[in-house]
């Protein structure tokens, strides 16, 4: 979104909410429109208006949505067919079903948000205990499927500045896990 979008935005908000907007200066309204350029700068206009626009109709606060919000609105908007953690189970428990011999293939056919919250050893213990619990597997799977979720969400809301400081500071760290790994093994 360029700078005369975000102007347009903020706009938008001043008028839906007049008196949070009383009295501010130039300067305050410059500093806004940079802020939300910046946060907005790798975001289609349309959507972040569309977004905006939603809750404004949506909220009954009386003091506009933050950027965080607008952000959460507009992942809301533009993810509507993310499944639920009672559908990912269903995929599961239909793998769980064929793993006790072919554990490693039903993994593999997960979907990959499913993937990372469950290892092919998982499911072949589960397809061949005979005292498998299934209400009680099934909510710690939920469970960690949704913070995975809420995890990969977070990560998207975040700008790109801050994505690429996270992942530099990961590919910085590689190394010296992998010498602790060497370590851990008895290397040099």
């Amino acid at each position: 979104m360029t700078e005369q979008e975000t102007k347009k935005v903020l706009a938008v908000l001043q008028t839906a909410y007049p008196h949070f907007y009383r009295g501010e200066t130039t300067e305050s309204l410059t500093r806004a429109v940079r802020l939300w350029a910046a946060m907005f700068a790798d975001d289609d206009y349309q959507v972040v208006s569309a977004a905006v626009s939603a809750l404004i109709a949506t909220r009954a606060e009386t003091y506009p949505p933050n950027i965080g919000q607008v952000k959460q609105k507009m992942f809301d908007v533009t993810h509507t067919n993310e499944r639920t953690g009672t559908e990912a189970w269903a995929i599961v428990r239909k793998a769980v079903s064929r793993s006790g011999y072919y554990a490693a293939e039903e993994w593999a056919k997960l979907p990959g948000d499913i993937r990372a919250c469950v290892r092919p050893e998982q499911l072949r213990a589960w397809a061949v205990d005979e005292d498998f619990n299934e209400p009680v597997i099934m909510s710690h799977f939920i469970r960690a499927y949704r913070e995975r979720a809420q995890r990969d969400r977070d990560y998207q809301l975040m700008p790109p500045s801050a994505k690429a400081a996270l992942e530099q500071r990961q590919r910085d760290q590689l190394p010296e896990r992998r010498e602790d790994a060497g370590r851990a093994l008895g290397g040099s």
